[in-house]
């Protein structure tokens, strides 16, 4: 159990130091009632950088078991909840079904629904540390995980819906198959989110640290436990080696740094309408800049990590052909991770509700906006 592993260990991202502060802006100012900066009250949207450049300009394509997995996942959702029609049509709306459609375009339909149930229990179970009761509550958040990692670790008894709908999701669906593999990547995922709720718990400086964020941000966006998932269900067994590979390890690292980017820049609307400050754009602009110039700053984060994806591809050893195979399915799935990441949030409503397509297209985020759905 987390709990009895003693204080959360931070992992050092350790490749590019973080940001020096820049100069405040005068025009710029902080929001009394929640202590993070305020928008420009001339400024009612901010400019996006072009997320779909270099290896994310691929057209994607998309798991023809999509649609199908997508209707399955709504009505196990909605009956475990015990929910109406209503929350049927947002969850299924929310469209969580079209990112590991992109990630894993080839899969067939039984490790495709897998893959699909886990995507959407796991933003489910995440949404509880992001907004829901446990965003602030330490001790009822560590009780929740460690009632979780009892499901992976097979010690605790079967669930009912009503006792524990999320518990039941897990408990009835096939990736439990898989529970012994994914527990070691899910206690990184634990840990990101025990240290995010000890953050919002705890009086903290008015100018967070931007590495510390960062590294934080890595573990609580979930993709390590994704890709093992993957692994397992697609049949992707490298040997420790090539797998421990500083190149195959630095791509990881590189696709999740890209989630997290988008995911900051995407939610940034969601973010501000639920008071969360936990978003790289409001880390930087507590180091005194304005909304536009902490956006472009994550764009040029972006830029870099295309960049050093094609860096690391030419430094790429050769293992020969039935482990190069391996590999290159390897790699996929970090770009395709990323890719699905990128097209689902302007394609579900969770983020930009009814103006995903149309804030695409313009690369305009209304801040003013209607409220998410």
């Amino acid at each position: 159990m987390i709990a009895h592993e003693g204080p959360v260990t931070e992992e050092l991202l350790g490749r590019t130091p973080p940001d020096e502060p820049s100069p405040i802006d005068p025009n710029s100012h902080m929001c009394l009632e929640t202590g993070s900066r305020a928008i420009d009250g001339e400024n009612h949207s901010i400019t996006l950088p072009d997320l779909f450049c270099s290896i994310m300009a691929t057209k994607p394509a998309v798991n023809p078991h999509y649609v199908g997995a997508k209707t399955k996942y709504t009505c196990l959702i909605v009956n475990a909840l015990q929910e109406d029609d209503e929350y049927g049509a947002k969850i299924y709306n929310l469209d969580y079904a079209y990112m590991p459609a992109i990630c894993v375009p080839y899969c067939d339909e039984a490790a495709f629904q897998i893959l699909v149930d886990y995507n959407v229990w796991v933003f489910l179970f995440d949404d509880q540390f992001d907004e829901g009761d446990l965003r602030d509550n330490p001790v009822a958040a560590q009780e929740e995980i460690e009632s979780t990692m009892a499901i992976m670790n097979g010690t605790r008894p079967s669930v009912s819906a009503c006792e524990d709908p999320l518990g039941y999701v897990f408990q009835t669906s096939n990736m439990a198959a898989a529970q012994h593999r994914i527990r070691e990547t899910h206690r990184e995922f634990f840990r990101g989110q025990l240290q995010q709720v000890k953050d919002t718990h705890d009086l903290r400086p008015n100018s967070r640290d931007v590495q510390h964020y960062l590294e934080m941000r890595r573990k609580t966006i979930g993709a390590t436990a994704t890709f093992t998932l993957c692994e397992i269900v697609l049949g992707i067994n490298l040997p420790p080696h090539v797998r421990d590979h500083p190149c195959l390890q630095e791509l990881s690292f590189l696709s999740i740094k890209m989630i997290h980017l988008v995911n900051d820049l995407i939610s940034y609307r969601k973010d501000l309408e639920e008071r969360s400050d936990h978003n790289l754009i409001i880390v930087l602009m507590e180091q005194g800049i304005s909304t536009q110039d902490a956006v472009d700053k994550i764009g040029e984060r972006l830029n870099d990590c295309y960049k050093r994806w094609y860096a690391i591809l030419a430094d790429l050893p050769i293992w020969g052909e039935e482990i190069d195979r391996q590999v290159l399915e390897f790699i996929d799935l970090r770009k395709g991770l990323a890719l699905g990441n990128l097209h689902w949030s302007f394609k579900s409503t969770r983020y930009l509700g009814t103006d995903g397509e149309k804030t695409r297209h313009t690369r305009l985020l209304n801040l003013r906006g209607e409220s998410n759905p």
